[in-house]
């Protein structure tokens, strides 16, 4: 069957009359929110991990779109510095 893609687009009102570039601005506040800091340390190691992993997925969409060699380049340093965390695990 040929389904054609379909979407819900919604409209939002803005906050206020004021375009967001003439609003005041403040510094941002850092704020540690403990209950994000949940799991194990083994769990909590392999967080960094993932986000390097994550990372490489990001790169290679990067990739894929602009196929430019900045985005390659990006790409392979990323690889490269997984291939050698890969190696030292693997290796012990």
């Amino acid at each position: 069957m040929n389904e054609r893609p379909s979407g819900v687009v919604l409209a939002f009102r803005r906050r206020c009359g004021v375009p967001p570039a003439a609003r005041p601005s403040r510094p941002a506040l850092v704020v540690r929110n403990v209950a994000l800091d949940v799991g194990t340390p083994a769990e909590r190691a392999d967080a960094g991990r993932n986000a390097q992993w994550n990372r490489l997925v990001a790169l290679a969409a990067d990739a894929w779109c602009w196929r430019d060699p900045e985005s390659l380049e990006g790409l392979r340093e990323r690889l490269a510095r997984l291939r050698a965390v890969v190696d030292r695990e693997w290796s012990s």
